[in-house]
C-alpha cells in the first residue's frame, strides 16, 4: 500500500489520520548525494538536486557568477547544497509546495534610488476658519472598537544548524494554528537527527512536515507523521503502523 494514501482510523474519536510522508519506493528518489564533485554551479544543481525538483538561477547571479565550484558529498542533497552555496557567497529559497529551488546572493548590493524632486504645492490655501468653541457642541462619548485580528498563517520554516529535527518541528508546531488552538507535536521515537547546516521551507505547516521527513527515506530510520485533526495532535513514529 503506498504510503501516500495510507489512511487508519483512530480506535479513540474514529477520526482518520492521514500519514504526511511521500512514496513507498524511496530508492527511486534522490535523497543522498554519494560523491565529491567540481564544475560549473548548473553542473553543480544537476547533480545535486533530486530529479523531482527544478532548480532555478537568478538573473543576477546568472550574469555576473563564473566561478568554478566544487561540493562534498556523502550526506543528504539539501546539506551538501547549502554547504556548497554558503562557500561561494550563495544561499537558496526553497518551495516546497511547487518542489522549486532559486539560486541568489547572500547578500543583494543596495542600489541608490534616485527621487525626483517635489514641485511646491500651487493648490490655493484654505480660507481660515473660525473655531467653534467646545462648549457649544454637546459632548458625545466615544468607545473605542477593538477589530479582532486573524491569525495569518506562517509560510517559511527554518531548521537551525546545531539543532535537533525534534526541536525543530516541536517549534513549527507550537506556532501553527489548529482552529482555535495550535498543534500538538508527540514524539513517540527514540530516534532523533541533529540538523548539520540550515534548512529553508515555504509552504504551509503540513507541506514543511512532509518534505522534510522526505528528507529522512533513506536513513536507517526514516520517520512517519500521522495527523488527528480533532485533537490538534500530530505523532512522529518510526514505524507505518499507528
Amino acid at each position: 500500500m503506498s504510503k501516500s494514501g495510507f489512511l487508519k482510523k483512530n480506535a479513540n474519536n474514529a477520526v482518520p489520520a492521514t500519514t504526511l510522508t511521500g512514496p513507498s519506493t524511496p530508492e527511486k528518489q534522490i535523497y543522498f548525494v554519494r560523491h565529491d564533485g567540481k564544475g560549473s554551479l548548473q553542473k553543480a544543481l544537476k547533480e545535486i538536486v533530486p530529479s523531482d525538483w527544478t532548480a532555478e538561477i537568478s538573473p543576477e547571479v546568472t550574469k555576473t557568477f563564473r566561478r568554478t565550484i566544487s561540493w562534498q558529498g556523502n550526506d543528504q542533497w539539501p546539506y551538501v547544497l547549502d554547504k556548497m552555496l554558503r562557500n561561494y557567497g550563495l544561499t537558496v529559497i526553497k518551495n516546497t509546495e511547487k518542489r522549486h529551488l532559486l539560486i541568489d546572493f547572500q547578500q543583494q548590493k543596495g542600489k541608490t534610488s534616485q527621487k525626483a524632486p517635489v514641485s511646491p504645492d500651487k493648490t490655493p490655501a484654505s480660507p481660515v476658519r473660525t473655531p467653534v468653541s467646545s462648549d457649544k457642541l454637546p459632548q458625545k462619548s466615544l468607545t473605542p472598537v477593538t477589530v479582532p485580528q486573524k491569525q495569518t498563517e506562517k509560510l517559511t520554516w527554518n531548521l537551525k544548524k546545531g539543532s535537533t529535527l525534534r526541536d525543530g518541528l516541536t517549534e513549527w508546531a507550537s506556532s501553527s494554528p489548529c482552529g482555535n488552538s495550535t498543534w500538538n507535536l508527540v514524539w513517540d521515537t527514540p530516534v532523533n537527527y541533529r540538523i548539520d547546516a540550515p534548512l529553508i521551507f515555504r509552504g504551509n505547516f503540513e507541506s514543511a512536515l512532509k518534505d522534510t521527513l522526505m528528507l529522512y527515506l533513506s536513513a536507517d530510520k526514516p520517520l512517519y507523521a500521522f495527523r488527528n485533526i480533532a485533537q490538534c495532535v500530530i505523532t512522529i513514529k518510526d514505524t507505518q503502523q499507528e
